[in-house]
């Protein structure tokens, strides 16, 4: 697995579109650290944003209430942006790798995309400024991962459901259904 990730960087860096355009990928560095840093802060001063919006009460369970709606459009957003990680595979199938092994590594790989990591931006500096402060450390921590595991799961599931799409649209469809019914009656109090 090590050579499939050496490969993949070697790729990366050896493609003529990042020699041509190494400006750019500079400025797109310099404005996805702007992002990240604006992230950051955001996650810091979110708890007084959450107090200045709902004052007399908690930041937290504001923030875990919203992060259900969070993650829904976040399934909804993936569905139209993410690309299923297959095309790294075909130049690794004619050679003698193992299949299990080049699947762990598309797999491992897309868990540690943007989708996934971007929310880290945000949530880190909310659990230490915030839930590490006022609820325990410890407390911060399993909030975290809870984060990180809703965002694999999303992220699984939307290769899952891009699969299923596109040889039976009825249980994609259904899917939505289901969250839209969810969402539906949470509006109406039930």
């Amino acid at each position: 697995m090590i050579e499939i990730v050496k490969n993949s960087w070697k790729e990366f860096f050896r493609s003529a579109v990042w020699q041509k355009n190494a400006f750019v990928n500079f400025l797109m560095g310099l404005m996805f650290l702007y992002l990240a840093l604006n992230f950051v802060f955001l996650g810091w001063a979110g708890g007084y944003i959450l107090m200045g919006i709902f004052p007399g009460e908690s930041p937290i369970e504001n923030l875990n209430y919203g992060l259900l709606y969070y993650f829904l459009v976040d399934l909804f957003l993936r569905f139209y942006m993410q690309e299923i990680p297959v095309i790294g595979i075909v130049p690794y199938l004619h050679l003698p790798v193992k299949k299990k092994k080049i699947i762990h590594y598309l797999l491992a790989k897309s868990a540690f995309g943007v989708f996934n990591t971007s929310i880290l931006t945000l949530a880190v500096p909310f659990a230490i400024a915030w839930i590490a402060k006022y609820e325990s450390t410890s407390g911060a921590w399993y909030w975290l991962f809870a984060v990180f595991a809703f965002n694999l799961i999303n992220n699984y599931l939307i290769v899952y459901l891009k699969k299923a799409f596109s040889e039976k649209p009825s249980i994609v469809l259904g899917f939505g259904g289901v969250i839209a019914a969810l969402i539906t009656l949470e509006y109406f109090g039930f």
